[in-house]
């Protein structure tokens, strides 16, 4: 795990004061080891987080051995061992997976890509050929930025960097913005800034320097498009015993390290399979983290603490008073790379962690993704069984739907309103919905852009049908939005910013593209997760899987009405004098906010006070 940078130019310019700015901004992502090469047209540069392998031969850009290929790497390719010992005779001197890359390709080509498990961009330069490979996992879990000139390519881990080479132009783009305001965040290709995309998951950039800088988006593997292609028909204890196996050895897969390792330990389902998993699998104790906030009923260190004990763990209970959350909000605001709707929890956990010693720890997401969590799954079923009632007169559905809105205020009431007007409740009308921050009308009275686009219907429509995989749509659906684009983004920029390398057991490529194929009559969640519950047997206490589903019980609505309100007042007022915004629209809702309408909900305000934060510190016109 480490952050990547580089620059490749048509002319033959210095490189070396530029890409020393992109490297330093990604300074945080590698403390281990900096590392930098720079020829006629093209400069790499690599921050190291020494995870596999802590030897200075595995220091990079690393080289293949003939000095044609240069590599700079961010990630873990998990199945490296298995490639190894098809690849043959290669004059390895490490035992990094590094390593393994270089050798993939030479035998493989642009089809090695296809090979790779795991999580990880990288750019790899061929000095014969003057051409750069930029590439990005099937999942999305590790990030690549880049900007294009007429005569140069970036790119780098984060946008930071982008920024720091003082080519790339600091002026925001209206259409992230527009995204950002439906959906806390801005989906991939685009991003926040004018000119800077992010690379999709599962595609590689072939950049050329000659005759002329040349751009080819080659997508090399999608998860969309093996849903129904094999459906499963084995009967459910086959099945059951299939996804044991799997996640077995995602997991064992993910226990190649050479530093010490842990696991977030929540006492909810998908952390407690995991951390029972791996307790199978090692020979030492597991080392467990839990970090809570409440000393209620609610909170959940009594499960992390039965899941401790059952598995004999070497576990630590973090307990941090809501006052040590707020003194640490500042580091972790600075930590934003790019902005989202979520992220400080993410980087107080991993810094208390990594203050134990702990370099890799397991996380359980994706597992309410893959396995139908999320209450919008059964709602899926519901809107597909019910699929006819879309035809209704439309007079009928909106008086129903206004009614609602009188009986109960609130947003979600306001979102299901929406759905009932629509004249279909397929997944690229229902879904989006439910994802929304704002909903169009209120959106075309808060921004002086024009609303008609919307990049998570787009994304939905282009997701295949098939009346058996409802809920493997859903999946599709998450992975390419709110997982990819808040949640692994998140965890990324936060965790990295400590550092701390997360390994994500549940977004392994052989399993997840079994469980997609799975019909919905086998995974359908009538007890939560139950798939997955069922497929342990009896790895889990009752407790555990029955347990309420929980999260870090944090009172923001009380901290930005007290102690964040002078935080959260200048970002607001500063947002409102933005020529996207209508500021007495923006004023409005946050009074309504202060009064305490049920409709205007801390997380409505939050986000857009973090897009104004990031704003200010970036300097973003």
């Amino acid at each position: 795990m480490c952050g990547i940078a580089g620059i490749v130019t048509v002319d033959h310019r210095d490189l070396k004061a530029p890409l020393e700015r992109m490297s330093e901004a990604i300074a945080h992502r590698g403390p281990d080891h900096s590392g930098m090469y720079t020829g006629q047209q093209v400069g790499l540069a690599h921050r190291r987080l020494s995870i596999v392998d802590l030897s200075a031969h595995a220091n990079q850009p690393m080289y293949s051995p003939d000095g044609r290929y240069i590599l700079v790497y961010n990630g873990e390719v998990y199945n490296f061992r298995e490639l190894k010992s098809e690849l043959g005779d290669y004059p390895y001197q490490t035992k990094s997976d590094t390593e393994v890359i270089i050798a993939a390709f030479m035998k493989w080509g642009a089809n090695s890509f296809t090979r790779f498990n795991g999580m990880f961009a990288f750019g790899l330069w061929d000095t014969v050929e003057n051409t750069l490979y930029l590439v990005r996992d099937k999942s999305g879990i590790k990030p690549v930025y880049y900007a294009q000139g007429k005569d140069y390519f970036l790119f780098s881990s984060e946008v930071r960097s982008l920024l720091a080479s003082g080519s790339v132009p600091r002026k925001l783009d209206n259409e992230g913005v527009l995204e950002y305001f439906q959906y806390q965040t801005v989906h991939a290709p685009r991003t926040l800034v004018e000119g800077v995309r992010m690379l999709e998951a599962g595609y590689y950039l072939k950049i050329k320097t000659t005759p002329a800088l040349s751009v080819e988006n080659i997508c090399y593997g999608s998860f969309r498009d093996i849903v129904g292609t094999n459906i499963i028909r084995k009967d459910e204890k086959e099945i059951r015993q299939d996804i044991y196996h799997l996640l077995q050895k995602s997991v064992e897969r993910r226990m190649i390290a050479d530093v010490p390792m842990g696991a977030f330990l929540s006492g909810g389902i998908d952390s407690s399979v995991l951390v029972g998993l791996m307790a199978q699998l090692s020979n030492e104790p597991v080392n467990t983290f839990n970090v809570n906030f409440d000393e209620s009923e609610y909170s959940e260190a009594r499960y992390a603490e039965m899941i401790a004990r059952k598995f004999n763990t070497r576990h630590t209970e973090i307990r941090l008073q809501p006052k040590d959350f707020l003194a640490s909000l500042p580091d972790a605001l600075a930590a934003i790379d790019h902005p989202s709707g979520d992220g400080p929890n993410t980087w107080i956990v991993s810094r208390e962690v990594r203050k134990r010693g702990i370099k890799v720890a397991f996380s359980g997401l994706g597992g309410d993704e893959l396995f139908a969590g999320y209450a919008h799954f059964k709602r899926a079923l519901v809107y597909d069984k019910y699929a006819a009632w879309a035809k209704m007169p439309q007079w009928l559905k909106g008086s129903v739907g206004d009614a609602l809105k009188k009986m109960k205020p609130s947003v979600s009431t306001n979102k299901f309103a929406e759905i009932l007007k629509m004249k279909s409740w397929d997944l690229s009308h229902t879904y989006p919905i439910g994802r929304r921050m704002f909903l169009d009308a209120e959106l075309s009275g808060l921004l002086n852009l024009n609303v008609d686009h919307d990049r998570v219907a787009a994304i939905c429509a282009d997701i295949p049908k098939h009346k058996e995989l409802v809920l493997s749509q859903v999946t599709l659906a998450e992975f390419d939005t709110y997982m990819q684009h808040v949640l692994l983004r998140d965890t990324d920029q936060m965790a990295m910013a400590i550092p701390i390398e997360g390994r994500l057991p549940f977004l392994d490529n052989d399993l997840i593209e079994y469980v997609l194929n799975i019909p919905d009559t086998v995974k359908n969640p009538i007890t939560p997760k139950k798939l997955l519950v069922e497929s342990m047997g009896d790895l889990l206490p009752p407790e555990i899987v029955n347990r309420p589903k929980m999260g870090f019980v944090l009172p923001w609505n009380v901290w930005m009405r007290n102690e964040l309100l002078d935080f959260c007042q200048h970002h607001i007022a500063g947002l409102s004098h933005r020529n996207f915004i209508k500021a007495d629209r923006l004023l409005k809702y946050w009074q309504q906010f202060l009064a305490g309408d049920k409709t205007i909900t801390w997380s409505r305000i939050w986000y857009l006070v973090v897009l104004e934060y990031w704003l200010e510190r970036y300097e973003i016109d």
